[in-house]
């Protein structure tokens, strides 16, 4: 069985109400639960032109992928405690998790529709109607 659902509709859960039998009490505990965090939240608009001011100066690709490798999943504490202080040299963590967070700085990035070869307004309307 596959069932096909709209990433805004996911905080929702019906998928989880089609593929198993649960009870109102527990269907809504999940919801609360899942309403906690926004996931996969885009980067600010001061952080996209900042990654790219930055990019000019030196490679911020190469950089990200040197600390990247750096960070491998583990339980032991020591290896956490290194995770989370290579965690802060990436870029794009920094930004997500500590400056986009102030209220005033987050403003959403807006790409400019004209750059990108594909009509957006078919695919959109396609998508609507999912």
């Amino acid at each position: 069985m596959v069932i096909v659902e709209k990433y805004e509709d996911l905080n929702e859960l019906l998928f989880v109400r089609q593929l198993f039998k649960i009870e109102n009490t527990t269907y809504k505990k999940l919801k609360i639960k899942f309403k906690k965090k926004k996931w996969n939240k885009s980067l600010s608009k001061t952080a996209v032109k900042t990654i790219f001011f930055l990019n000019n100066l030196y490679p911020v690709k190469k950089i990200d992928e040197f600390f990247r490798h750096k960070i491998v999943r583990s339980d032991k504490l020591l290896l956490r405690i290194k995770n989370k202080f290579f965690s802060l040299f990436l870029p794009r963590e920094i930004f997500q998790n500590y400056i986009d967070k102030i209220p005033f700085v987050y403003k959403k990035y807006k790409i400019n529709r004209k750059s990108i070869p594909l009509d957006l307004d078919i695919i959109t309307e396609k998508y609507k109607k999912l």
